[in-house]
């Protein structure tokens, strides 16, 4: 999967198009990884805004997808 607009874990035009011609098992081959990915990707981004951030609700969203999305 690429880096879509500089966020890792993101799907790009080919990675949606892959998906939707995907069928039965090959679906889930195919969108399991990217799901994985996704959720990395979505807590790294947490890592940069924990102790860069300044606006109070966004650094309180990021303790909680850290959370949620380890699980």
């Amino acid at each position: 999967m690429t880096i879509h607009f500089g966020m890792p874990g993101m799907m790009d035009d080919q990675d949606v198009t892959r998906l939707g011609n995907a069928r039965s098992n090959a679906f889930d081959t195919v969108f399991l990884p990217m799901m994985v990915e996704h959720h990395e990707g979505v807590i790294g981004m947490t890592k940069t805004e924990k102790p860069q951030g300044t606006y109070g609700p966004a650094k309180a969203l990021a303790d909680e997808i850290v959370t949620s999305q380890a699980a």
